[in-house]
């Protein structure tokens, strides 16, 4: 999502929102009053516990935190999500996808939304660790949140819809030490909204995210280096995907996703890509969209999430 205030502060569009006329354009299709009805915690759901900013490990010298949504009643053994937030690697926050988290919790998971270290704070491999650091504390604590252990799944849009693919397909790479090291970071179903994919930059990207690559990369990151920190490279190896994109999206090409979802299909993965004729990035924070996209999330995961599986 384009910052409001072309600030790389990452929570300048949050705090910018509330300021401007509900009906201003931040983002193509989009306006101040509906990004700022997703980005605002909504109440808590029944039979849910509210948890912000739970400390889930450390990346770096910092606390890593998620806003979680637990079960109020931790004897449950409820399938649980982990949502990554975007913002070009090199802003954002966690309140990005607190609606998504929120109404999934309504639906009876347990469901987190999580900080991550942004770039040029720190470079590849760090966000991916944090996320799979993430994964592996909802695990640990499991009997504490009421999750069922074995049935976790991970969701992300642009930047996070790239971490969540790197989640979803590398189990026991790019772990990191950020805490509960013995504990799996595997998933069993991923969600994508225009997830970058491919980060080499002859895969087609736009130029400012060429750009926010190299800072998510590093100074000195080649070809090589961009294709081993790219979803497409182990596209074999994922779990059952769901994708999101629009075919006018003008940071990620749709062809670049396309193509991902075809490399799924040659290695046989369950995956569904659903293109959103016109729209362009981030476009489910226009609230209309949002209501599009939540219930094929939610039933993705009700399938692949399932007990019995």
């Amino acid at each position: 999502m384009t910052s409001a205030t072309g600030s790389r502060n990452p929570r300048a569009i949050l705090d910018a929102l509330p300021t401007m006329p509900p009906e201003q354009v931040v983002d193509v299709g989009v306006t101040a009053g509906d990004a700022l009805a997703v980005m605002t915690v909504p109440p808590t759901p029944a039979g849910v516990r509210y948890v912000p900013e739970q400390v889930f490990g450390r990346g770096g010298d910092r606390d890593l935190t998620m806003h979680l949504y637990a079960r109020a009643d931790a004897g449950e053994r409820a399938p649980g999500v982990v949502f990554i937030h975007g913002g070009g690697f090199v802003e954002g926050f966690p309140e990005m996808l607190i609606r998504y988290a929120a109404f999934l919790a309504a639906a009876g998971y347990v469901t987190a939304s999580i900080d991550y270290r942004l770039a040029p704070e720190s470079t590849w491999p760090a966000a991916v660790e944090d996320s799979k650091c993430a994964v592996r504390w909802m695990r640990a604590h499991a009997a504490e949140i009421g999750l069922d252990p074995d049935r976790v799944g991970v969701a992300g849009g642009s930047a996070g819809g790239h971490l969540a693919a790197m989640v979803a397909s590398t189990p026991g790479r790019f772990e990191g030490d950020g805490g509960n090291d013995d504990v799996s970071s595997a998933v069993r179903a991923a969600v994508l909204w225009y997830p970058g994919v491919d980060l080499r930059p002859s895969s087609g990207w736009s130029d400012t995210l060429v750009e926010a690559g190299r800072t998510f990369l590093g100074p000195d990151a080649d070809e090589d280096l961009a294709a081993a920190a790219s979803p497409l490279t182990y596209a074999a190896d994922t779990v059952p995907t769901l994708t999101f994109t629009g075919t006018a999206d003008p940071l990620v090409p749709v062809e670049q996703v396309r193509a991902y979802h075809r490399a799924l299909d040659a290695a046989g993965i369950d995956n569904r890509l659903v293109e959103i004729d016109g729209a362009g990035h981030s476009f489910d924070f226009a609230l209309a969209r949002w209501e599009e996209c939540f219930p094929a999330l939610r039933d993705w995961f009700d399938i692949h999430l399932a007990e019995e599986k």
